[in-house]
């Protein structure tokens, strides 16, 4: 900040104005700005060039990570597949087994029902014949 306001105190030799006593040390002053400006531009320009190789080597270390994930899953995916369609079948299997035998179950279930009711029915039957028996027999 302090190098722009000497700017305007002096003259440029264009405009016509005389350079009188501390020209020198002026014309000076502002070469010294000018160097020390370019020598800022240089170090900014070669900060801008490391910047710019760290960039590009952050870039070639994102994709190396990224090939590597993918090559990960992709093993990770034909370890676990096989494992998965192994397990769906093994798990389709024993659902076909419970199937068959919760049908089986549910057929002497109903066989046993109907056992029971026709045991029942022989009961009533031979509880009828004993009620006429006891009557016939005067108990």
């Amino acid at each position: 900040m302090s190098n722009r306001r000497t700017f305007p105190q002096q003259q440029s030799p264009d405009r016509g104005g005389s350079l009188a006593g501390g020209a020198g040390s002026g014309e000076a002053s502002v070469k010294i700005n000018i160097k020390k400006i370019e020598d800022q531009l240089t170090n900014a320009q070669s900060v801008l060039r490391e910047y710019r190789k760290e960039i590009e080597c952050l870039r070639q270390d994102i994709a190396m990570l990224d090939n590597n994930l993918q090559t990960l899953n992709d093993e990770n995916i034909k370890v676990v597949n096989p494992l998965i369609v192994s397990n769906y079948e093994q798990l389709q299997q024993q659902i076909g087994m419970q199937k068959n035998e919760n049908e089986h179950l549910q057929r002497q279930l109903t066989e046993l029902k109907k056992e029971k009711a026709l045991m029942q029915q022989q009961i009533m039957h031979a509880s009828q014949k004993i009620a006429q028996l006891e009557e016939q027999v005067g108990l």
